[in-house]
């Protein structure tokens, strides 16, 4: 992970600074990411959906006492249904294409007893950064972002982020991160997607009020790259799955047919083999 050497100021307690876009995928979202690198979406998770998944969310962080969950759609079998998600998964396909899988996915739970706090840095991994391959930095892993509470003020330890910040060559001077309104806060209503790419620069927000932060993380990413942790999963995980979920976590008896065949190209709807 790359890292800067300040921290994001939480700012003013305001919904500000993101515009907010429907569920529904339009040329202009792809126009927005191109610029912003990333889109802010409401009304992508109903009531029930919001429910359930925070319900899950609470009772892993209760079995785990941590605040960060690594493979979290193995933690609960609920979360599994957030991979193929039928709003953001063919949204995913359309800004990353149809040649992807599930290369990780995690659970924060930000709350004002753990003190999460994420200095300024871009995705992807430490020893070999992704700016070091182009700039600017190129889309490698499309991180979606689904709030499972509500976050309608800085003070409840959001994201804050760089708006265009992924097309910048390197890290923000620490003149430029002096400068007011320079980042925005994330801020929505539970059932809202954030979605980022992996060069935007952002970081986590203190969290000083009483009520926890609950995001549920699925990240994207070509299929030929190798996934976070082992490439394989327990059969006993694998045979609760959909097909569709399967062949999205590109558990390969051989890792040569990513580059062999197009068995892991999906339909711009997310379907595959005509279902």
């Amino acid at each position: 992970m790359n890292t800067a050497s300040t921290a994001p100021s939480s700012g003013r307690p305001t919904r500000q600074g993101l515009p907010v876009c429907a569920p529904e995928w339009s040329e202009g979202m792809r126009w927005l990411f191109d610029v912003n690198g990333c889109l802010l979406i409401e009304n992508v998770l109903t009531d029930e959906e919001i429910a359930r998944f925070r319900a899950a969310a609470e009772q892993v962080v209760q079995e785990t006492g941590k605040s960060q969950i690594g493979s979290m759609i193995q933690a609960n079998p609920v979360f599994a249904e957030l991979m193929d998600n039928r709003i953001m998964f063919p949204m995913a396909l359309k800004i990353l294409g149809r040649n992807t899988q599930v290369y990780s996915s995690t659970l924060i739970a930000n709350s004002r007893s753990n003190n999460f706090v994420q200095q300024w840095h871009q995705d992807g991994p430490s020893h070999d950064q992704y700016n070091n391959l182009a700039h600017p930095t190129p889309l490698i892993q499309l991180r979606l972002a689904y709030m499972l509470t509500d976050c309608l003020d800085a003070q409840q330890g959001g994201l804050a982020v760089i708006p265009g910040s992924h097309k910048a060559a390197g890290a923000p001077p620490k003149d430029v991160l002096e400068l007011d309104r320079l980042s925005v806060p994330v801020l929505g209503r539970a059932g809202s997607v954030f979605v980022f790419h992996n060069g935007l620069w952002h970081g986590g927000i203190e969290n000083k009020t009483d009520s926890p932060r609950i995001t549920a993380h699925i990240i994207y990413a070509p299929v030929w790259l190798r996934p976070i942790g082992s490439h394989r999963y327990p059969d006993e995980f694998k045979r609760a799955l959909t097909p569709r979920r399967r062949l999205l976590l590109a558990d390969n008896d051989n890792p040569r047919d990513i580059y062999l065949s197009d068995v892991y190209v999906y339909e711009e709807d997310g379907s595959i083999g005509g279902s």
